[in-house]
């Protein structure tokens, strides 16, 4: 029997172990799931969702934070603490530029992502560290349950490994109501949703518009010319008296506007 139990058991271990690397890439490669989700539109209210604030203890309504009376203020999201272009790029950025979005009349620059407030506090800190910036000056909210993200609309299936996150967005809120959204999709990409987008949308770069020199509006044009014409005169008569002739004023008329 022993012997019969060793002859058959490398025929059994065998094709296990060769078909266990396919089995795992099946799973890696597995298509993401459609969420359908609808996110939440330009003009809607701010829903209330409760998460955790770090720092705070207990429960925060999002409406405490973004509702009616709060001014104006940013909402990021990303899909997860000590993920490369979040900790890179995402959150660096707004820490930076804290100070330029005060400035320009935000109130609360705030990130939300699907981690608990524990590890919110120590991605803080490690990125306090890394940036050398002692205060980021960015609200951190909890969303561990997804309750925020889901009724934004805004979550997305990240594929094997790292399954239902929060997608990366930004929201522009003013007094409680959506003002601008901007998404991302992925892991890896942050364009739209950059703290250099963002600060754009809330403080948008002064363009100067060139005016046509177009009478009758252009009063400047007008009095140049006018007065122009006037030392042209009064030039002609001081030369006539020096030459003695009669002071007789050339007709001088206004070009056409």
């Amino acid at each position: 029997m022993r012997v019969l139990l060793l002859l058959f058991l490398p025929q059994c271990v065998v094709p296990f172990v060769q078909r266990a690397p396919m089995v795992m890439s099946s799973l890696r490669d597995r298509p993401k799931k459609d969420m359908a989700l609808v996110p939440i539109g330009i003009g809607d209210p701010m829903p209330a969702v409760d998460v955790e604030r770090v720092g705070s203890p207990g429960a925060v309504s999002t409406l405490e934070l973004f509702g009616p009376g709060c001014g104006r203020c940013v909402l990021f999201g990303l899909p997860g603490a000590f993920t490369p272009t979040c900790s890179d790029i995402h959150l660096p950025g707004f820490a930076r530029a804290a100070e330029k979005f005060k400035e320009a009349g935000v109130d609360v620059i705030a990130c939300t992502t699907e981690n608990d407030k524990f590890v919110l506090s120590a991605w803080n800190a490690s990125v306090s560290a890394c940036t050398g910036i002692d205060d980021l000056n960015v609200v951190f909210l909890a969303d561990a349950d997804g309750d925020l993200a889901q009724t934004l609309g805004l979550r997305e299936d990240m594929g094997f490994g790292m399954g239902l996150r929060t997608q990366r967005f930004a929201l522009v809120i003013n007094d409680g109501i959506i003002e601008h959204l901007a998404i991302d999709p992925g892991m890896d990409i942050c364009n739209t949703t950059s703290a250099d987008a963002i600060f754009n949308v809330v403080s948008p770069p002064v363009v100067e518009k060139k005016t046509a020199l177009t009478a009758p509006n252009n009063n400047l044009l007008i009095a140049f010319t006018t007065t122009l014409l006037a030392a042209a005169a009064a030039y002609y008569v001081l030369q006539q008296q020096q030459q003695g002739s009669p002071m007789t004023l050339p007709t001088i008329s206004l070009p056409p506007f």
